[in-house]
């Protein structure tokens, strides 16, 4: 994101996708693992994660279309 002051620091953080099956669904467990509060980014990527697995992920399994959201800043 181009307005932190700090352009690297998802230098070493891992995007963790773990798919489990679950009562015959299949359950997505999402982790930014590094990604820790003291970071510049930590709100506004803690934020887009939210909206792209809980709104536009889900909607796009349910209903074949996700759900676009640009950058606020």
């Amino acid at each position: 994101m181009p307005w932190f002051s700090d352009k690297k620091e998802w230098a070493n953080t891992k995007l963790i996708f773990d798919l489990n099956e679950k009562d015959g669904v299949t359950e997505l467990n999402f982790t930014h693992d590094g990604l820790t509060p003291d970071l510049e980014c930590y709100t506004d990527c803690e934020e887009g994660w939210t909206h792209w697995i809980r709104t536009s992920l889900f909607s796009y399994f349910t209903t074949g279309k996700g759900v676009f959201r640009a950058p606020t800043k």
